[in-house]
């Protein structure tokens, strides 16, 4: 294909993802009573949210690779959890640089963020967690390492749509080393990754 239409297709795909997850996100910030404008995440909210983000990932790779519904089970699982991690990344780096270019805050998904200065709304007491301090503790940490790294990365210049679209392209393309043969041969012409 085409390397300009690949990039056109995740572009116009990921623009109709944006749609459905903001009606999604919408929904799951009223039921967890998020506080209004750019809202700050915490855990209850994001465990609701991974169905979402999958089931968004699913549509989008069996939009850039009709063929993956022909492929085993165990190979699409395969290829879903070597690629969630990546566009996960990708999106929330992309949507920080257009947010914030200060340090300490990130955007979680389209709608809500999580910044080191409010860390407390990360475990709120509706969700009962033990040991929340520690709890608390262990994600400042994460956070903070995370935080320095995209913001190091976000010093390079401002980061575009289309480069977006391509990293994403890249990300896919990336994952041939990382996926383990399956034993049952695919059908006879399934093509795993798009030609770019």
């Amino acid at each position: 294909k085409d390397p300009s239409s690949i990039l056109e297709l995740i572009e116009r795909e990921y623009n109709e993802s944006v749609s459905r997850r903001t009606t999604e996100e919408l929904r799951l910030v009223k039921l967890f009573e998020l506080k209004p404008n750019l809202r700050q995440t915490n855990l209850n909210f994001y465990y609701a949210m991974y169905p979402i983000i999958i089931r968004e990932l699913k549509i989008f790779l069996r939009i850039l690779v009709p063929e993956i519904d022909q492929l085993s089970e165990h190979l699409r699982s395969s290829i879903l959890c070597c690629v969630i991690g990546k566009f996960i990344a990708l999106k929330c780096y992309f949507r920080t640089s257009k947010k914030f270019k200060d340090y300490g805050k990130c955007m979680c998904t389209l709608l809500t963020c999580f910044d080191l200065e409010d860390c407390e709304e990360w475990v709120t007491e509706k969700e009962c967690a033990m040991r929340k301090r520690d709890l608390i503790c262990t994600l400042r940490s994460y956070a903070t390492e995370y935080l320095t790294i995209l913001h190091q990365t976000m010093r390079m210049g401002d980061f575009t749509l289309t480069e977006f679209c391509a990293l994403i392209a890249i990300a896919f393309c990336d994952m041939g080393d990382f996926i383990p043969i399956d034993p049952s041969p695919p059908p006879t012409d399934v093509q795993m990754q798009p030609s770019i």
